[in-house]
């Protein structure tokens, strides 16, 4: 009978959390009075039975007993409830936390590990339980890691907080750099018996401080190239002029007569770039007009064949499909294809061939200058457009400073356009440039 009290009163314990359990420690204890009650009747009903005191002691040491044993497992109920809850409480914590978080051992074995830690290996939290430390999936495999990593945790573990960034990049679309702590847990003796594993994804911030490097960098760019463009300006108009002399002097039916033309185009668009110049790489909207694509690809080509003249590399256009003109200022149309062809001229083999090609896609006049050189690497491939960066080789007359990209993308991107790289199918490397064939407003009055 002792039992089934215990059990009833176990039954309605869990029914309303703490008033639960207080529902069933009355019952119990209503149940040990039932049960004395019903002895005593059993013990009083033999009349004719020599009276002796022993039963009702008996009796009333059992019905301690029961009743000290039922509020002890009833106290150890509710404190092994709280533990639940507690427990409960943590699990649900350590889980929505959007940091990586793990518990680790004495000896950097993975106790418990958070969906950001799963997350983060790309495998379910729980398989992560029993793995070092250092050899979890995201350390990449790369063992010079592992090793630097196990030394951070055997000074943890000596009671020292260890601080360490890393940058993971296999198996990722993207290099991903995390900040990673290890927190000692001390109970009382000499070392840690926990350690506690936290990780952060810096990833974000760390590209926020390159834009601000990159916007750093223009700045510094804009204000050398005022200086530069105030120092050209002054000789290129004594060169404009002796041009004007000397353009009237040239007969039609000379053999380089189609330079004369050519000729007055640049310097026109020099001073252009150097009136741009002051405005840090963004075209003058008011003075943008429509530009002839198929005039500007015609103008480079054959400029940069001259200059390119002892390089054996041939440069072929297709303008089948080339619209007439483009909504963009003609200095940025002519700036964008200068730097790509000779971009791709620098890149390409002996005897390689360089590819201009222009065509109307819809509401876009699409450029592609394609190469048979050996590609970009992947690695740089993001770095390309940032200022100051090359790969050319700067010693030689056609090495650049690592602005013309830049600039080109600044311009593209100014005008409401794009400008992308991939690597082609059959080898060398392809830009892209999308030219909106609708002119962006940019709300300046007309």
């Amino acid at each position: 009978m002792v039992a089934d009290g215990i059990a009833i009163g176990a039954a309605l314990a869990p029914a309303g959390g703490a008033g639960g359990d207080v529902l069933g420690l009355v019952v119990l204890v209503l149940w040990q009075v039932l049960v004395a009650r019903a002895l005593v009747i059993d013990i009083a009903e033999p009349v004719d039975a020599p009276h002796s005191p022993l039963p009702v002691v008996v009796l009333a040491l059992g019905l301690t007993v029961s009743m000290l044993l039922t509020t002890a497992l009833w106290l150890q109920r509710r404190i092994w409830q709280q533990r639940l809850e507690e427990s409960e409480r943590f699990r649900a914590v350590f889980d929505t936390v959007f940091q990586v978080q793990l518990l680790l051992d004495a000896d950097g074995i993975v106790l418990e590990a958070n969906r950001a830690a799963g997350a983060l290996a790309a495998i379910p939290p729980g398989q992560l339980a029993g793995v070092p430390f250092w050899h979890a999936p995201w350390w990449d495999g790369d063992a010079d890691t592992a090793e630097r990593v196990q030394e951070r945790f055997a000074r943890a573990r000596a009671g020292e907080i260890q601080r360490f960034e890393v940058e993971l990049t296999a198996g990722r679309e993207g290099a991903v750099t995390m900040d990673f702590s290890l927190k000692p847990l001390n109970d009382g003796h000499a070392g840690a018996h926990r350690v506690i594993a936290e990780g952060r994804d810096l990833t974000i911030r760390k590209r926020a401080e390159e834009s601000l490097r990159e916007i750093s960098a223009l700045t510094t760019m804009g204000q050398l190239a005022a200086r530069v463009a105030h120092e050209i300006n002054n000789p290129l108009a004594g060169i404009q002029n002796a041009f004007l002399l000397l353009r009237g002097s040239i007969p039609e039916t000379h053999p380089h007569y189609r330079f004369v033309g050519a000729i007055e185009r640049e310097i026109a668009r020099i001073a252009a770039v150097t009136r741009q110049l002051y405005e840090t790489y963004r075209p003058d909207q008011s003075t943008a007009t429509q530009s002839s694509v198929i005039l500007a690809v015609s103008d480079a080509v054959t400029f940069l064949e001259q200059v390119n003249r002892s390089r054996p590399v041939h440069i072929v256009t297709d303008m089948s499909q080339a619209p007439s003109l483009v909504p963009v200022p003609d200095a940025l149309l002519r700036q964008t294809l200068y730097n790509l062809v000779q971009n791709a001229v620098d890149g390409s083999p002996a005897n390689g061939t360089v590819t201009v090609c222009a065509r109307q896609e819809r509401d876009h006049c699409v450029l592609r200058v394609t190469d048979e050189g050996p590609g970009v690497p992947a690695a740089i491939r993001d770095r390309i457009f940032d200022p100051f960066f090359s790969t050319k080789d700067r010693t030689v007359k056609t090495g650049g400073m690592g602005i013309g990209l830049a600039l080109v993308r600044q311009s593209v991107l100014a005008v409401g356009g794009t400008i992308t790289v991939h690597d082609r199918a059959g080898g060398g490397t392809e830009f892209e440039v999308r030219l909106p064939m609708t002119p962006l407003d940019t709300g300046a009055l007309r």
